[in-house]
């Protein structure tokens, strides 16, 4: 009787490590990677628009969504500080792409290029243009 009471107990909290591994750990890092896709899709919807610096305000209202999305989910994912930190770069060179429209054009190609080089470098699981800068 005692081994099966044990088996049934350590089935049960077998069960249960595995439920808060899921809920804490792998669910979060699903989500993370699920809003990476969709800033990746957007942006990559979005690219000859963001690279002539030509956005329409549609087309930052959807960038604003999906970049709220991921650093929102990127915050709450269970990553490094410094992962974090890098992540919420990411999000402060999204905000250059999206406002570059605005100011003088001078070399305005070449910065754009940077920020771009700059996002996919801190996030390389992140897609924002067809080809690499370099």
């Amino acid at each position: 009787m005692t081994s099966v009471a044990l088996t049934i107990f350590s089935g049960i909290i077998i069960f249960i490590v595995s439920q808060i591994v899921l809920e804490f750990w792998i669910r979060p890092i699903a989500k993370l990677n699920n809003a990476r896709s969709e800033l990746s899709a957007v942006m990559l919807s979005y690219v000859a628009k963001v690279m002539n610096a030509t956005l329409t305000d549609e087309a930052i209202i959807e960038i604003n969504k999906a970049q709220t999305q991921y650093l929102s989910v990127a915050w709450s994912a269970p990553i490094s500080q410094r992962k974090k930190e890098k992540l919420r770069h990411v999000a402060m060179n999204l905000n250059y792409l999206k406002t570059s429209h605005i100011g003088p054009k001078k070399g305005l190609f070449k910065k754009i290029l940077e920020a771009s080089t700059e996002i996919e470098k801190l996030d390389n699981k992140l897609i924002i243009r067809y080809a690499g800068g370099e």
